[in-house]
């Protein structure tokens, strides 16, 4: 029988997990996070947000609504929450490009306890995996092993940096690339650092090489995570290396609480049935330890709620509650006595940042806004934007902050319909970027201009303005942009009947989204693909193209995206007259929609069900399906889906008999189509209201 340590409850619940960890530290695989460096004096991402909302708002409602936002916020609205990483990127590309915030995480080399156990885990030939951006994992390491320059290269701790920088890779003889592993557990000692680090090992040896940073690989981690707030999984090929290295180990989670690093949890849910199980450690500052076995019929509140589909996956799960470090001392024994009292986390975190403490309240309210917009808090983000242009109109030396100010406020315009207001500040954002002379920003208002002139129906200034962005992208070397901007001009073409040209663009699109590694760029270029295939009839080969881009979607957890390609199969399946095939497709759309709070989708999804279900001549709810959108419409005032519902509505009327309530609809849907400049769609209709009144 397994001994019980003091610590412990006595029970058949301790004596089972207790078993399952007193095994060789080979046999565990160890996952920290951010709560391991909270002795240090480092902040979690919920004290760095706390801070965040005390710094950038100026009156308490304010400060308590964006940590609301925030995705480490206990409070926070499930589907308007932003993740620590998306809150990172925000800061740099608006003030602080280089960065300067996380010298906070890269600056302390204090190791815990904690850190120190996993040295000791490494050395033992335990796979240890950390979303953590500091490097006091291995400053543990090199003080506990006592090695210094000439034997870190021979004991080969590798720190595993972002995939995207293999050049800088093969000069620092202490960083390898998750590619590197793609072979299998190996007998080297490794570190996986899943979001990069700010420093690698050569630093930790000679601070003064700062040459060694690798920002770089915190960069990369930003552009393709941070940018997509709702994707939370890991990219195919990490999760590959996850997978292989978990193979038959125990799993155990230290200073993890799910809700800073989502990013890991599907990955996790589907490689945990490869595990020998896991081993949830959830921190409490006080008390005693207490484990608890969970399952389906005892599910339990401290593990993240996207994990509760691992309670189905055959493997043992236990939550230990207690002191994180008191249970790994109970559990592995102490491992160092060469700790010194824990440092407190700084409350002014910005304030001790030369770049924020500087920064002007104007700055600040254009950060605010940011983060609104990318909340999807669109009014709030509008009132700020306001205050932001006032106060920056009076600062002559933050031209370019109030250039964005005014490309950012279009760019909600559009999204609400405002066409004209929105091609109004963007030429203002436009004209003071050519006199500051900066073609990032030139490119990024023309690129949005044309999304407006799309949204309008005029596809010749649409392209006209995608072509001139593209000109510019090429020039700075941006392949993701221009990537974007040919995708731009592929819709455009499509939707110009040119499906040929729209083709060649998606094509051109997919080859740089692919040699720029964009993951999301390429599901949404096969998404596009199988829009020309629609358009050309060959609805068989746009079936394949969306199921293509629905897998890459589902694997890296961009569920907006997955509801966009099951609507469009559902779409694909009603051409082919599987009317009950497109109803479970659209179906199934609606539900994601519906637990993404996405409302625009709902209503596409609700006007589609609308459509089939009068296909299969159920046609009083199709019409009710159709009103339901149009109510979704109209309340968003969403003018292109009151548009579309119109026309399917007054369709479905015509084919009724109900020419009368037929023709009320399609004048709907053509005043619509007028007001938003479409002359195709109007002239279509237009025919079609003639049709009704010859009959």
């Amino acid at each position: 029988m397994t001994k019980i340590p003091s610590e412990f409850p006595r029970g058949k619940n301790s004596s089972d997990c207790l078993q399952a960890l007193r095994r060789p530290l080979s046999g565990i695989a160890f996952l920290a996070g951010s709560g391991i460096s909270v002795d240090s004096g480092l902040p979690t991402a919920r004290t760095f947000n706390k801070a965040l909302a005390r710094h950038f708002c100026s009156t308490k409602v304010s400060r308590i609504h964006l940590r609301r936002l925030l995705i480490t916020d206990p409070n926070a609205e499930p589907e308007k929450q932003l993740r620590f990483e998306r809150v990172i990127q925000v800061l740099r590309d608006t003030v602080d490009p280089e960065l300067s915030i996380l010298d906070v995480f890269g600056s302390c080399v204090r190791p815990t306890f904690l850190h120190w156990f996993l040295a000791r885990a490494i050395q033992a030939g335990s796979p240890v995996f950390t979303t953590n951006f500091d490097s006091l994992i291995e400053a543990a390491y090199l003080a506990r092993s006592l090695l210094f320059r000439r034997q870190v290269g021979r004991l080969g701790l590798t720190q595993v940096i972002y995939e995207t920088c293999p050049a800088s890779a093969r000069d620092r003889p202490f960083i390898e690339s998750f590619a590197s592993w793609l072979r299998g557990p190996v007998s080297a000692p490794a570190l996986f650092k899943l979001h990069g680090s700010v420093h690698d090992i050569g630093w930790l040896l000679d601070p003064r090489r700062c040459d060694e940073t690798t920002i770089d690989s915190v960069n990369a981690t930003l552009d393709s995570i941070g940018n997509r707030r709702r994707v939370w999984s890991l990219e195919p090929y990490k999760a590959r290396v996850l997978e292989l290295q978990l193979k038959d180990r125990l799993l155990v989670t230290l200073g993890y609480s799910g809700l800073d690093d989502f990013d890991i949890i599907p990955s996790l849910v589907r490689l945990l049935p490869q595990t020998r199980g896991l081993v949830f450690v959830s921190h409490r500052e006080c008390g005693n330890v207490y484990i608890k076995r969970v399952d389906r019929s005892s599910a339990d509140l401290s593990l993240p709620r996207e994990l509760s589909p691992a309670l189905d996956c055959g493997v043992p799960i236990w939550v230990i509650y207690g002191p994180t470090a008191a249970v790994v001392r109970a559990v592995f024994g102490d491992c160092t006595s060469a700790i010194g009292p824990a440092l407190g986390v700084t409350t002014n975190l910005f304030m001790n940042i030369p770049t924020y403490k500087q920064l002007p309240r104007a700055e600040r309210r254009r950060v605010v806004a940011r983060l609104l917009e990318e909340s999807g808090e669109l009014d709030r983000a509008l009132r700020e934007y306001r205050v932001a242009i006032k106060r920056l109109s009076r600062l002559p030396h933050l031209r370019s902050a109030l250039a964005y100010c005014y490309n950012r406020f279009g760019a909600i315009q559009w999204r609400r319909g405002s066409y004209s207001s929105a091609i109004l500040s963007m030429r203002r954002a436009e004209t003071l970027n050519r006199n500051l002379r900066n073609e990032k920003g030139i490119a990024s208002v023309r690129n949005n201009l044309g999304y407006v002139f799309m949204s309008m129906g005029d596809f010749t200034t649409a392209k006209k303005y995608f072509q001139q962005s593209y000109k510019l992208h090429m020039k700075l070397s941006d392949r993701a942009a221009m990537a974007r901007n040919l995708r731009n001009l592929g819709i455009v073409a499509r939707r110009h009947g040119r499906i040929d040209d729209a083709y060649r663009q998606f094509r051109r699109s997919l080859a740089l989204s692919t040699g720029a590694r964009d993951l999301e760029g390429i599901s949404q270029d096969l998404g596009n693909l199988g829009n020309v295939e629609l358009a050309k009839k060959r609805y068989h080969r746009a079936m394949k193209m969306y199921f293509k881009s629905y897998k890459l979607s589902r694997q890296l957890g961009m569920r907006e995206t997955m509801a966009i390609q099951l609507g469009n199969m559902g779409i694909a399946q009603r051409h082919l007259n599987r009317f009950s095939e497109a109803l479970r497709y659209f179906r199934q759309a609606l539900r994601i929609n519906h637990q993404l709070g996405r409302t625009e989708g709902i209503m596409e999804n609700v006007g589609n069900i609308g459509a089939v279900l009068g296909d299969l001549g159920r046609h009083t709810k199709g019409l009710r399906e159709f009103d339901f959108a149009i109510a979704l419409a109209r309340k968003m005032g969403e003018r292109e889906g009151l548009a579309v519902n119109y026309e399917m509505k007054g369709e479905l009327l015509r084919t009724m008999g109900e020419l009368n309530l037929a023709r009320a609809a399609l004048r709907a849907s053509l005043r619509n189509y007028r007001k938003l400049g479409h002359k195709r769609k109007s002239r279509d209709i237009a025919i079609a209201l003639r049709s009704i009144a010859d009959r």
